[in-house]
């Protein structure tokens, strides 16, 4: 499996993890608004907008928003002055700030993840689904890199996730999918070969912040070859996922 293919999930993921209609307009109904110049206290405030005046929301950058007031300025303004703001209709601004709850009822997820896969240093990619609070769906594109042959799998699983409002919390895995590995060594014949494999797994994943989780975890994978023995390769890795 190219390689390119973990560029195009990478691209699908974030394109649905960010992707926004029409940017949101709030009303400012304090007496001003600051725009910084950057997503933290740390950046000087350029501009002020006033009370009554209308910003559209662009992007969010941790508990930052990237606003533009009606000239055309953009800056960012923290979390607590933009919840400080009124919807169209006069209704309090409204923030989707996610927290360990939304964790329990979130739906799509994404990760990126580096192990070790039978000896072989490797680097994961993935997207899932959540079906219910306990079970999802997903799909992950890994490459494994070793010092006599490379490898490419992508598997579809599905996981239960025991304790979804759990900060940290052990989640269980069934998975099959297709392998190829391909030889590079010139001390070896050179043997390129696909085939199906399946695993069992589990791991933990650990509530960071807002939409980010650390995961780790630990599969043990079947390769069925054509020979009458199957391989079976230990593999494990850690990294960060983030929900939305």
């Amino acid at each position: 499996m190219p390689r390119l293919y973990l560029s195009v999930l990478l691209l699908l993921v974030t394109a649905v993890a960010f992707g926004k209609d029409k940017p949101r307009e709030v009303v400012v109904a304090d007496a001003y608004l600051e725009m910084h110049t950057g997503p933290g206290k740390g950046y000087p405030v350029f501009f002020v907008v006033g009370r009554d005046d209308h910003v559209e929301v662009l992007k969010e950058r941790t508990s930052w928003y990237l606003v533009r007031e009606h000239q055309g300025r953009e800056g960012w303004v923290s979390e607590q002055q933009l919840a400080a703001t009124l919807e169209l209709d006069g209704s309090p601004t409204k923030l989707d700030i996610p927290t360990l709850a939304n964790l329990t009822t979130h739906r799509w997820e994404g990760a990126l993840m580096i192990g070790d896969f039978g000896g072989a240093s490797q680097i994961s990619l993935s997207a899932s689904y959540g079906l219910t609070d306990h079970l999802a769906v997903g799909i992950t594109l890994s490459n494994p890199l070793g010092n006599i042959s490379n490898g490419e799998f992508a598997t579809v699983e599905i996981s239960h996730t025991m304790f979804p409002e759990w900060r940290l919390s052990p989640y269980f895995a069934l998975g099959t999918g297709i392998i190829h590995v391909s030889t590079h060594s010139t001390q070896v014949q050179q043997v390129d070969s696909t085939n199906q494999m399946s695993y069992v797994g589990g791991g933990l994943r650990l509530y960071i912040s807002r939409r980010f989780m650390a995961r780790a975890e630990y599969h043990a994978n079947y390769t069925y070859t054509d020979q009458n023995q199957n391989e079976e390769t230990p593999e494990w890795k850690a990294g960060f996922a983030f929900f939305f």
